[in-house]
């Protein structure tokens, strides 16, 4: 009895203990709260690995904090479960929140319409470049954490405006719905108003689609590349896989050679530390951009301990611990959906779990993928941050970085635990850091001719009005089939295609047509560029592309000639000097005439003989023939300064006369353009030439008044037969017209019109051509070298009689006063000196004489007074008196 009473009481404190831990487990659980998350991962990846570990550690550490709330991760690989499946599994899971870690396998519409139906935020990794505010409206649960795929494509476009590129190639790999997720968009956008092309866009299917044999689609399409001009590659969508197939046809191909320009943007570049070596040999030079994240934080330090040690043992057969950026967003995403659920379960905001994640993610969340940056010497302020890197051969490195607010910049340095942002500009401040492909340092022209293209077909004017210029042979033929093409523009442009350091296959076309027309024939497509006289105007401007002006270009008037010598011996000297002279003249023979006609017995008579013989005095000294001497020092001086003035003028005359009669001077017989207008004269222009416009719009002649000349062999008979009284020719054909009809046309120096200057003559190429831009440098080159003056000189050498009328035509002007009046003033200043010092000496010896005569006077007054006493006292003097008066 004892026992079995024993045996009750052990079975019911047994019963009473499992009843108190099941009381205290209920009691436990209802205290604690479960927060449940999803993720899809693919383990095969690398960056399916790194989630992984990523997202352990992050629960990890919040479940070790908070006691109360646990975080329950439910791992799924994309392998095992559909994409349209998941959002049955979410539901059936009872999950919060999915967590999308694969990048690129699937589009964003996909993504998103998980959300949709299981009605929880999917945060996804995947990028696009669609607009927020519409996914917002048609996707309501999609949160993105993925770079800026739209700033990655601005920062390409602000690289290609730094280094002039003008045509580009775009490499896209199509999503599985067959989008682009809005890059090529956004990259016209980023581009526009530039000047940039894209010539070609090179559009690949998903490489899932072409798996059993991507390499060979492949190098289909790189044929097609290499018959492009432009090597200049935007990749802005790819899959790794696809980008290694990509760049290693590439390279067969012959595009990543010297002057290749290759820019991807995250989606590889943030991958390239985990590619072997045999896939990163292929990429060398190329540039890649891809979001920042500071390494030096303490939380990134401490997270990066934690990833090592975790990732290294669950995965002990990988060597490379790298840390992507995709492990940082997997370990925030987590972070920041615990962070939102525990403030939507404290009841203290009544929002939903959507609108917190965006709060999080977007505004106030700092995490270990985003980045805080700041300027140098400003406030403190959060911006995006991207990190341009080139790859080098076997490996790649850290260049420099880009935003949009500061554009490119050197580098970040630390101050005060925080980091400052320097040494900004554009892209020109890295480009001595960037290896590009073929292992070039300096800038890859970004173009090439291609080797298997079509010739360039080359319009040239057929029918020139000056055939120095361009000069088609109609009535020959060369072994081509066409007609020889000669003259100084032809010459130039097989100076420059010596120059231009690579072969340029064309094949030129003659045209009877316009300029004008000439041009829209390269606007349209029909020729790739024009050799020939082109002046460089505006409106062309608009339609294609100009090279640097081989010669200048502007209005000018050619006249006839008149050669009248009636008068040369008065054109020494202006008009003003003459009159000077002759006041100077005057002035001095009044001056002589004051000082001689008092003291010189010649100078005495009536006043005219005397102002005779004071200008013969004077003009004598001309002639060095005077005969009268002056008898006053101030004369003589006088005549010294006078005889300076006349020496010096005299040289001059004889010199300037003599070079007027020995060389014949070309003087036009109209030196008024007014005059041709006002008097309704007829004038002539080219009726190809832009000129015969412009003398109407701009400087008013009347249309009747202009006549047509055809060619530069007509102009001589227009003017003969008085049908033109001036012709208006731009300034290159003016030297070629004068370099044959020397003597009998000139061109009025007053007629000139400076102000009526063009652009010059160059040549043409199509819009964006990047063939113009080395043209215009070998322009210069044979500018700078003197190449250009000797071909001039062999097209236009006028003979020696014209080189010596084009020298008249610069007809020096007659000698100005201004160039003397400092012998004028001498001359001058010495006559008035020298009078005013004669006439106060003068002066003098008339005040002396004056005071001379009044002693007398004063002493006579008293000597007759004394002889009056005398007179009185004794009226009759004795014989001794006589005598002492006599003595």
């Amino acid at each position: 009895m004892a026992c079995k009473l024993k045996d009750y009481m052990n079975q019911t404190s047994l019963t009473v203990f499992l009843l108190m831990i099941i009381v205290s487990c209920r009691r436990t659980a209802a205290e604690t709260q479960a927060m449940k998350i999803s993720a899809i991962i693919n383990s095969s990846t690398r960056t399916g690995k790194e989630a992984k570990v990523a997202m352990d550690i992050a629960v990890r550490n919040f479940n070790t904090i908070s006691k109360r709330d646990q975080i329950f991760l439910q791992l799924h690989d994309i392998q095992e479960i559909p994409l349209h499946e998941a959002a049955a599994v979410l539901i059936r899971e009872e999950a919060q929140a999915l967590v999308y870690t694969e990048p690129e396998e699937n589009s964003i519409q996909q993504i998103a319409e998980i959300g949709n139906q299981a009605q929880v935020p999917v945060i996804s990794f995947a990028s696009d470049a669609i607009p927020q505010r519409f996914k917002s409206l048609q996707w309501p649960y999609l949160v993105q954490v993925s770079s800026n795929v739209t700033e990655q494509i601005q920062c390409s476009a602000a690289i290609i405006r730094s280094f002039n590129w003008r045509k580009i190639i775009t490499v896209i790999e199509l999503d599985s719905n067959g989008g682009d997720s809005g890059t090529s968009a956004v990259l016209s956008e980023a581009l526009l108003g530039s000047g940039v092309e894209i010539e070609h866009r090179l559009v690949l299917p998903p490489i899932t689609s072409i798996m059993a044999d991507p390499q060979s689609f492949i190098h289909n399409d790189m044929k097609e590349l290499a018959s492009k001009n432009s090597r200049v590659f935007i990749v802005l969508k790819s899959s790794m896989s696809m980008a290694t197939h990509l760049f290693k046809e590439a390279q067969r191909s012959g595009l990543m050679g010297i002057d290749s320009v290759w820019i991807v943007m995250d989606d590889i570049a943030s991958l390239l530390h985990y590619l072997n070596t045999s896939a990163i040999s292929s990429m060398g030079g190329v540039l890649g951009i891809k979001p920042y994240f500071s390494e030096k934080r303490p939380d990134f330090v401490l997270f990066k301990s934690q990833f090592m040690k975790a990732f290294q043992s669950e995965y002990s057969n990988i060597d490379n611990l790298n840390i992507g950026i995709h492990a940082l967003r997997a370990y925030d995403s987590i972070t920041a959906v615990s962070k939102a659920l525990l403030q939507l379960r404290s009841g203290n905001n009544s929002g939903t779990l959507y609108n917190l994640l965006n709060t999080h993610l977007a505004e106030h969340f700092t995490g270990l993928s985003t980045n805080q940056i700041n300027l140098h010497n400003k406030e403190q302020s959060k911006f995006s941050v991207h990190m341009l890197v080139n790859v080098v051969p076997n490996n790649y490195t850290d260049i420099g970085f880009w935003s949009p607010e500061f554009g490119f910049c050197k580098g970040l340095v630390n101050s005060s635990s925080r980091e400052l942002i320097i040494g900004c500009g554009n892209m020109e401040v890295l480009a001595d850091a960037v290896r590009w492909p073929g292992g070039i340092s300096r800038v890859p022209k970004g173009w090439s001719m291609p080797s298997c293209g079509k010739k360039l077909l080359i319009g040239v004017p057929g029918r020139a009005y000056f055939e120095k210029f361009v000069k088609v042979d109609w009535n020959k033929s060369s072994s081509r089939g066409q007609p020889p093409i000669s003259g100084y523009c032809i010459d130039i442009f097989n100076e420059v295609l010596k120059i231009l350091g690579y072969p340029l296959h064309f094949e030129f076309r003659p045209q009877n047509c316009l300029h004008d027309e000439l041009v829209e024939y390269v606007a349209n497509g029909t020729y790739d560029s024009l050799v020939g006289d082109i002046t460089i105007l505006e409106k062309r401007s608009d339609l294609v592309d100009f090279t640097q002006p081989f010669d200048e270009s502007g209005l000018t008037v050619l006249v006839t000639v008149k050669d009248d010598k009636s008068w040369i011996f008065l054109r020494p000297f202006t008009k003003e000097m003459w009159a000077l002279s002759f006041a100077l003249l005057i002035y001095t023979v009044l001056v002589v005439w004051l000082l001689e006609r008092q003291t010189n017995p010649e100078f005495q008579g009536p006043w005219h003989d005397q102002l005779c013989l004071a200008v013969w005095f004077t003009f004598s000294i001309i002639f060095f023939a005077q005969r009268e001497e002056g008898r006053s020092n101030y004369t003589r001086v006088v005549a010294f300064a006078w005889f300076f003035v006349v020496l010096a003028l005299t040289t001059i005359y004889t010199a300037s006369l003599s070079s007027q009669l020995t060389v014949t001077r070309l003087r036009p017989n109209i030196t008024d353009i007014d005059w041709l207008r006002t008097t309704n004269a007829k004038i002539g222009c080219a009726p190809d030439s832009f000129v015969c416009r412009y003398l109407q719009d701009v400087l008013d002649f009347k249309a009747e008044n202009i006549r047509y000349v055809s060619s530069e062999d007509k102009y001589p008979g227009e003017f003969a037969k008085s049908n033109i009284s001036a012709a208006f020719l731009e300034l290159p054909y003016e030297k070629a017209f004068l370099s044959r009809y020397c003597e009998d046309y000139t061109v009025p120096k007053d007629m000139k019109y400076k102000g009526d200057r063009f652009g010059g003559l160059g040549f043409v190429f199509a819009k964006g051509s990047p063939i113009t831009f080395d043209v215009s440098k070998a322009i210069l080159t044979l500018s700078e070298n003197g190449v250009l003056k000797q071909l001039y000189e062999n097209r236009f050498a006028p003979s020696s009689k014209c080189k010596a009328s084009q020298n008249d035509l610069e007809d020096p002007e007659s000698l100005s006063w201004k160039s003397f009046w400092g012998l004028y003033l001498f001359s001058a200043a010495i006559s008035t000196i020298s009078y005013i010092l004669f006439a106060a000496n003068r002066c003098h010896q008339l005040y002396q004489e004056g005071n001379n005569n009044a002693d007398n006077k004063t002493q006579d007054s008293e000597l007759d007074d004394a002889c009056l006493s005398n007179n009185l006292v004794t009226a009759e003097p004795s014989n001794d008196d006589i005598q002492r008066t006599s003595v």
